[in-house]
């Protein structure tokens, strides 16, 4: 095939300017601007996966080492429920101060006891002896008045009149005031050591007076004796209905007592929550240890992903700039003398037309 080219000497603008050459340069140049923004633009990506990178690594790296603190800080907690170091409840404090309070009211009752007993023990002897010398006066008094003996009533006056001065609360004031005149008339012992003993020889019109109201003096005693049995059997009854009462209230106490020291010693309620709470810790450092191994596992994953994209998009951007700079250098070849000379020479010929030719031999 022969081509016919025939130069031009005026060959036009429009034909010069779209000559393969430079369509060529600029397609070379797109590419290359394209290259350098989809680097620019990769690197953007991978510099926000890096940082991702970066701060979930260092997250993890946190989360592990608190879940180590926490992990070392409930075995530890639960050593303490263990050795009974750590108290959940306030049982035992509650239980010593309840069982301080019951031996006090144990003491008190029995204080109480003691000196409700000792009132009753002096008031009952009181009344004994007066009804003992009631009992011993009023037969001899019957005697004297039956026999008309004078002087009899006053051999036996001083152990009747303690009696009488005992029991004055329960004779009138008129009959306490008679007593007392009747049991010191002319006793020296009643009147001092100056007594004349002149007296002593007088007429005993006292003695005489006495005679005749006996009956009625016979009738206070008798009226004395049977009060003063009503206020020892008064006193009694009530003494023994403080002793059953008193009974009744101690032995509640001691079993207070007695099931609180057990309470105390058995620590129930204490063993209780010391095991709920345990089994709490257990659970949570369960939950850590899971979680930790999970966090480790993410974060090695995590670690070997990071590093075969560093890997990969190192690789990419050596071929890329390796891309780039082949279109650069293919650009400054295009645009070197030599390929400007042979634009130059080609720029004067058109081809019209070709044909082909066979040759023979």
């Amino acid at each position: 095939m022969r081509a016919i080219v025939l130069p031009l000497a005026g060959a036009s603008a429009t034909l010069l300017a779209g000559n393969p050459i430079s369509r060529v340069v600029d397609l070379l140049k797109g590419l290359a601007d394209k290259l350098s923004a989809d680097a620019k633009e990769e690197q953007k990506l991978y510099n926000k996966y890096e940082c991702w990178c970066t701060t979930t690594l260092r997250e993890k790296t946190a989360a592990i080492s608190a879940a180590e603190v926490q992990i070392t800080a409930k075995n530890n907690y639960i050593e303490e429920l263990d050795s009974g170091r750590v108290e959940m409840t306030s049982e035992r404090s509650g239980l010593e101060e309840q069982i301080q309070t019951l031996k006090s009211d144990i003491k008190t009752l029995d204080d109480e006891r003691t000196a409700d007993a000792a009132k009753f023990a002096e008031a009952s002897l009181e009344a004994t002896q007066t009804i003992d010398a009631l009992k011993l006066a009023i037969p001899k008094l019957d005697s004297a008045i039956s026999g008309h003996t004078e002087g009899v009533f006053f051999a036996f006056s001083d152990g009747l009149a303690h009696a009488i001065r005992r029991s004055s609360d329960r004779l009138s004031e008129q009959d306490a005031r008679f007593f007392d005149e009747l049991t010191t008339e002319d006793d020296p012992n009643a009147k001092g050591t100056n007594w004349d003993q002149k007296k002593l020889n007088r007429k005993a019109t006292f003695k005489m007076a006495y005679k005749a109201r006996s009956q009625k003096i016979r009738q206070i005693l008798v009226d004395l004796q049977e009060a003063t049995q009503a206020q020892l059997d008064d006193i009694t009854a009530t003494e023994n209905a403080a002793i059953t009462s008193y009974s009744g209230v101690r032995t509640a106490k001691k079993a207070e007592l007695t099931a609180a020291v057990s309470a105390k010693n058995t620590g129930a309620e204490e063993a209780a929550a010391r095991a709920k709470a345990k089994q709490q810790a257990q659970d949570e450092v369960s939950a850590l240890r899971t979680g930790k191994t999970d966090d480790e596992r993410f974060k090695s994953q995590t670690e070997l992903s990071c590093k075969n994209k560093a890997t990969e998009f190192a690789a990419r951007s050596a071929d890329r700039k390796e891309e780039i700079a082949s279109v650069n250098e293919a650009i400054s070849i295009l645009h070197n003398d030599d390929a400007r000379d042979v634009l130059n020479r080609s720029r004067g010929f058109v081809q019209l037309s070709s044909r082909s030719q066979s040759s023979r031999c």
